[in-house]
This record gives C-alpha cells, sequence and structure tokens, in this order.
C-alpha cells in the first residue's frame, strides 16, 4: 500500500526519527535545518542538541521548534 510513496512524520517521538531518510527542524514554519540524522547530529545544531537531551533524559520544553522526518517506501 505505501510501496513508491512518500511518508512524512510529523513527532515529538524522537526515538522514530533516526530511521527517515530527512529530517527537517522548523521554527515559526520555516525549516532552520534540513539533512540527514547523522548529519544533523554532526552538524551540532539544534537537532543535535534535541537529541541529545533525549538520550540523557532533560525534559526541557522546546516552544515554537518542530520535527518533520520523511521516509520514501
Amino acid at each position: 500500500m505505501l510501496a513508491s510513496k512518500t511518508v512524512v512524520l510529523a513527532t515529538n517521538q524522537l526515538q522514530f526519527v533516526s530511521m527517515a531518510d530527512v529530517v527537517v527542524v522548523m521554527r515559526g514554519g520555516t525549516a532552520v535545518e534540513v539533512g540527514t540524522y547523522p548529519e544533523l547530529i554532526s552538524a551540532g545544531g539544534v537537532f543535535a542538541a534535541l537529541m541529545k537531551e533525549a538520550q540523557v533524559g532533560v525534559k526541557h520544553q522546546h516552544p515554537g521548534w518542530f520535527l518533520v522526518a520523511t521516509t520514501s517506501t
């Protein structure tokens, strides 16, 4: 059913983001970071900070930040 389709996942469940082909970090309707999971981790930006906080269990809120992950099946 999803063969040859693009799936867009908007989530706060960060464990699923690493499975995406492309991750888009948005703030205020603007894409501020775009790349693969490894690229964004290596860049050390907002996405990397969010993931680091998630790994150590920090419960900080990031109002206005939104993650979109896409994958093609």
